[in-house]
């Protein structure tokens, strides 16, 4: 349905809101290509979506099928609202928009209202249609803004309540994986909660930890012992501050 009523719109020369996923930038790309060459030992075809698809098919059963589409997802454009630009990357569609959910999102009443113009011939009338085409690029960036931040907003207080919950198991040792890589440190999600915190380099006194950017790994330089995107590693709170939204981990050997 989304795809058919942008379709329409776009076969109709209607004014119209999107749901626009722009193509990812080539040096992103380029480096998930690299990514996933030193994770899997594999070259792929990063701007080809069918053999992207097939790729991420192939590995979905694998232990390193979750930190690989997180990786692809960080290299990907985020989507947006849009009244020039109806292609969805990610979809593989030429057209798409928001249509199903009027009840819910703007963008979607948008597009009902404009189809019920249509059909009462309303948008026959250029001075119908051309105050529609003046308002109608403010209300999609009006839209984009507003859904980023609920979107922050809706973040935010689930990360606040986790914290708190996690206040009650500040000794408790905790199974996660490693999903960024910093000169100062290594940020860990922790499976069972899908919460996000920082291992600071600091407290891994066992070496000194170089970062390696084309890895995307810490490497000791005496030891040689590394630490690696995809990495699971258990770990323990040390910090947890409320009103930063932020908790700092330890990791326990």
């Amino acid at each position: 349905a989304n795809q058919a009523a942008a379709t329409f719109m776009h076969q109709n020369n209607l004014p119209s809101v999107s749901r626009s996923h722009p193509e990812p930038d080539e040096d992103e790309m380029h480096d998930f290509a690299e990514f996933i060459f030193n994770c899997k030992n594999k070259r792929i075809d990063p701007f080809s979506k069918k053999k992207l698809q097939a790729f991420l098919d192939e590995i979905s059963d694998h232990p390193e099928s979750y930190i690989i589409n997180l990786m692809l997802l960080r290299s990907m454009k985020k989507a947006e609202y849009s009244t020039t630009d109806s292609s969805h990357f990610a979809l593989g569609l030429e057209h798409y928009a928001h249509f199903t959910s009027p009840i819910r999102r703007y963008p979607d009443l948008i597009i009902h209202r404009l189809l019920d113009l249509f059909f009462q011939g309303q948008l026959k009338s250029k001075n119908v249609k051309a105050s529609w085409n003046e308002k109608i690029t403010g209300w999609a960036k009006h839209c984009c803004a507003t859904e980023k931040r609920a979107q922050e907003a809706e973040r935010e207080i689930i990360k606040l309540k986790l914290l708190r919950h996690m206040e009650e198991h500040a000794d408790k040792i905790m199974e996660g994986i490693i999903t960024g890589i910093k000169e100062y440190g290594l940020f860990v999600q922790i499976d069972e909660f899908q919460l996000d915190g920082l291992v600071h380099i600091r407290t891994l006194t066992d070496d000194f930890y170089e970062l390696d950017k084309k890895k995307l790994s810490l490497i000791g330089s005496r030891r040689g012992k590394v630490y690696r995107f995809g990495d699971v590693v258990n770990v323990k709170i040390t910090k947890i501050d409320l009103l930063k939204r932020e908790v700092d981990f330890v990791i326990v050997q």
